[in-house]
């Protein structure tokens, strides 16, 4: 029960979670996206131009970064969890007060700007508001290229920050049931333990309350 005592949870490389897809999975909502709004004759040369140098070159922080999570269900006693994650049932079910987590933060951050991003959101596993989403992350930062030519090299980055950013709470609708929320770590140092799984990438710790 170190989580108890510590006050501290660890996250885990999301390369090495439930879904194993989920990150494809995104990518792709991500491209369906773009290739809609490109058969569009309605839009203009500079927004076509801004749309398909995002869809040649793709994010330009995918792999730059390791991406780690907490996760958290919003049902307290799911018998699919029990299945999961406890061992033959024999585990516990810890539960954490939003408010509290809606302030997680790592206890100590890496030097020298280590962190890409934190946050604790809401997984959203829609099809129709995934697609919502980022069709509007598109559309708004290629508008603002437009009106601002001479600013687009920035909102490019935009796009990129705000794309790199989503991707990690797209997930496919078959895991709806889950209700998650995550705690997000973007970062460049890690460190490694063993578990019974396999190795599993883990970081710093996040501090779940004072």
């Amino acid at each position: 029960m170190g989580i108890l005592r510590s006050n501290r949870v660890w996250a885990s490389d999301v390369r090495y979670a439930n879904d194993t897809s989920e990150l494809v999975y995104a990518d792709q909502v991500v491209k369906d996206e773009l290739d809609c709004l490109l058969r569009h004759r309605s839009i203009s040369l500079v927004v076509r131009r801004f749309l398909s140098d995002y869809s040649s070159r793709g994010n330009i922080f995918s792999g730059r970064y390791q991406v780690f999570a907490f996760c958290v269900c919003e049902a307290f006693d799911r018998l699919s969890q029990w299945r999961e994650y406890a061992a033959k049932g024999a585990g516990y079910a810890i539960g954490f007060a939003s408010d509290e987590m809606t302030q997680v933060r790592l206890v100590d951050d890496p030097p020298e700007g280590g962190v890409g991003h934190r946050t604790f959101q809401k997984v959203i596993y829609e099809p129709g508001a995934q697609h919502d989403l980022v069709r509007r992350i598109l559309v708004g930062c290629a508008t603002v290229a437009e009106r601002y030519p001479d600013q687009s090299g920035r909102v490019w980055l935009r796009l990129n920050m705000l794309l790199s950013h989503f991707r990690l709470f797209i997930k496919d609708f078959g895991f709806h049931e889950e209700n998650e929320w995550r705690a997000i770590a973007a970062i460049h140092e890690d460190k490694a333990r063993q578990s019974s799984a396999g190795w599993i990438r883990k970081v710093k710790r996040f501090r779940t309350s004072n």
